[in-house]
């Protein structure tokens, strides 16, 4: 058997010591991806699991509800912005018959006047 010399004994060894420790990097890294993986997963059925509806407490059911809400507060103002306008046109109707009215009146208010 040939002996190795020392300085190629050392090199060896260092060889050595990076190729475990390349290892042990190599390793833990799967080890963490596996876990991050994992953790994605389980965040990804999450996430998925809100989007899906179970009629009451998920986040698509809290969506639905308030675009129904939406949609009825819509609704409602609608019928307000009618009302408003069919209020205005009576107010309309109001002032101009009040207009006519008093313009009646100031006619026979003279008319009494001028007979005095």
């Amino acid at each position: 058997m040939r002996l190795i010399p020392l300085d190629q004994l050392d090199d060896m060894i260092v060889a050595l010591a990076a190729l475990i420790t390349a290892a042990g990097a190599l390793a833990g890294a799967i080890v963490q991806g596996a876990k991050t993986r994992a953790e994605i997963g389980s965040l990804h059925r999450k996430v998925t699991s809100e989007m899906d509806p179970d009629h009451g407490a998920s986040l698509r059911d809290a969506v639905n509800r308030i675009e129904a809400t939406q949609h009825d507060n819509a609704r409602t103002m609608r019928g307000m912005a009618r009302d408003i306008g069919r209020l205005a046109d009576a107010d309309q109707r109001i002032e101009t018959t009040a207009h006519d009215e008093h313009e009646r009146l100031n006619h026979r208010i003279d008319k009494i006047e001028g007979s005095l």
